[in-house]
């Protein structure tokens, strides 16, 4: 889809927390819905920062505590047609950083901002890393 929609972008897959990416490579970097996935969370914000511009900022877009998301309908209504996770999976799915306090990971890294509200009937915080200290 990402190649049809942009067909001159350059588009990459690999390890949120290994990106293959020189540092100061981006003005912006934004992950949607993926850093609940990474097997070391800090260690994914970490290297969003490394590869963000001085004066850049990292956003990461994540679904809010799964009961006030209006989207949850569609998840529970999902969820059997859905393959089971793998046998290594880490448990909270979708979730995984939605619980109070998950926001600690983010205290290794500087200068955080927490924006909460919501879009297009779903609950989401965003957190934001600038750059410049």
């Amino acid at each position: 889809y990402a190649t049809k929609a942009e067909p001159n972008g350059t588009f990459t897959v690999g390890d949120l927390q290994f990106l293959e990416h020189p540092d100061e490579s981006f003005d912006v970097v934004f992950a949607a819905n993926s850093l609940q996935y990474a097997e070391d969370p800090v260690a994914a914000l970490r290297d969003f920062k490394r590869v963000c511009k001085t004066g850049g900022t990292v956003v990461a877009g994540l679904f809010g505590p799964p009961e006030g998301i209006d989207y949850k309908a569609v998840f529970v209504a999902a969820k059997g047609a859905m393959p089971p996770p793998p046998a290594d999976a880490k448990p909270g799915g979708p979730f995984a950083l939605s619980g109070p306090g998950i926001l600690d990971l983010a205290k290794s890294l500087s200068s955080v901002c927490l924006i909460t509200g919501t879009s297009m009937s779903l609950s989401f915080f965003l957190l934001a890393v600038p750059q410049s200290e």
